[in-house]
């Protein structure tokens, strides 16, 4: 959203330039206040490959090598400064510490983790074919119940490693295959929008079933859908400057 609102906006009318921008923003800090560690999280890595690629390409990397070592700091200052900050990483480290004395409770952390571990189990009983998409909560759920019978039945909260689990070794390699094959067709990696997108897209699937969500499929398809089209664009500019026709 902030590069759709900073850098694409600039063809659009100055008011509404301003308008996308200012909406982006809000967005961006509307996260502080509602979003999870998650999402914050993809939020800061999406602005430091972007002010990363931004500072690259104009060779300005002295101030690179500062933003680079400020992101560094950043975690232990807000560590320490930022009282929230502090509170939800203890909470993690505390819940950590649950998950490996074996002790699930109620927790989302310890819960994720337990999810984790189960996949896992899943995906080595048939690890080059998988157990079947359709048959991954199924598989999940016998050993919850046999195991963690007090504790829901979830999918693996990570995307590859649901993959992994229903569709095996090569069902995970035709699904990188797949999804990333349009990130390095004729290296769109070299344009940043792509380049955020699959960045912000990968990172949720660290700890998400993007894909396995209705939202998730709408942001997907959304703003994909938008770098096509500007891709689209940029090619029948192209064309033109080229002298060819376009319809």
């Amino acid at each position: 959203a902030l590069w759709l609102g900073g850098s694409r906006g600039r063809a659009l009318h100055r008011r509404h330039h301003r308008l996308l921008s200012f909406g982006s923003l809000f967005i961006f800090g509307l996260q502080h206040v509602l979003s999870v560690r998650t999402g914050l999280v993809i939020a800061y890595v999406g602005l430091a490959v972007w002010g990363t690629v931004w500072l690259w390409r104009r060779k300005w990397y002295g101030l690179l090598l500062m933003g680079s070592l400020g992101l560094l700091a950043l975690p232990f200052v807000a560590y320490r400064y930022v009282p929230s900050v502090t509170t939800k990483f203890q909470l993690t480290r505390y819940n950590w510490q649950l998950y490996q004395r074996g002790e699930i409770g109620t927790y989302s952390d310890t819960r994720r983790l337990l999810s984790y571990q189960v996949g896992w189990e899943v995906a080595q009983k048939a690890p080059w074919i998988g157990v079947g998409i359709g048959d991954l909560n199924d598989e999940q759920a016998t050993i919850y119940t046999e195991r963690y019978p007090e504790q829901p039945v979830m999918y693996p909260h990570n995307m590859f490693l649901t993959v992994y689990a229903g569709m095996g070794f090569l069902g995970f390699l035709s699904f990188l295959c797949f999804f990333y094959w349009p990130f390095f067709y004729k290296k769109h990696y070299q344009n940043l929008g792509w380049l955020l997108f699959y960045a912000v897209i990968t990172l949720s699937f660290l700890t998400e079933n993007t894909l396995f969500t209705s939202l998730g499929v709408g942001i997907y398809s959304l703003f994909h859908g938008l770098l096509l089209q500007q891709l689209l664009a940029d090619t029948a500019k192209e064309n033109r400057g080229m002298g060819f026709f376009v319809g």
